[in-house]
């Protein structure tokens, strides 16, 4: 820092200055809260091979916070040497207090050779993060079964 006086053209001090700015970021915000409950699983009861089905899960807030988070829907045959089946959608900006349906479409395979029935199990799971207060409501399972068409 030089300090002049007015009609002198040289400096009368000299000080040594140091300017510091300090920046506290804001803290981050608190992880929200909340409770998602997987509220309904409809599934069909029988379908037949080489079908689209369409299985629906509701999702409900019950808050107090907006929530985030995805549905998964797992679909295990009684028989070991058929492929489970396996459903995943996101949803997003969910009000405390609402809910939604989030549609699924489930294509039957072939069917065993021996062209029998077979049991599908599911299982679906709502998944937040952060987790929410209650997880003891995000499952819910049905059945369906799979028949020869006719």
């Amino acid at each position: 820092l030089a300090v002049y006086v007015k009609g002198d053209r040289k400096s009368t001090a000299l000080y040594d200055a140091k300017l510091v700015i300090e920046f506290g970021a804001a803290a981050p915000p608190p992880d929200a809260i909340f409770d998602m409950e997987l509220t309904n699983l409809v599934v069909p009861n029988r379908v037949g091979f080489n079908t689209t089905n369409p299985i629906t899960v509701t999702v409900t807030n019950l808050g107090p916070d907006t929530a985030s988070g995805t549905v998964t829907l797992v679909g295990v045959d009684q028989r070991a040497d058929t492929d489970d089946y396996l459903l995943s959608a996101d949803f997003s900006n969910l009000l405390a207090g609402a809910s939604t349906d989030i549609v699924l479409s489930w294509m039957t395979g072939d069917g065993p050779p021996d062209g029998l029935p077979q049991n599908v199990t599911w299982t679906a799971t709502v998944v937040d993060e952060p987790p929410d207060t209650n997880p003891a409501n995000d499952v819910a399972t049905a059945q369906s079964k799979v028949v020869p068409n006719p």
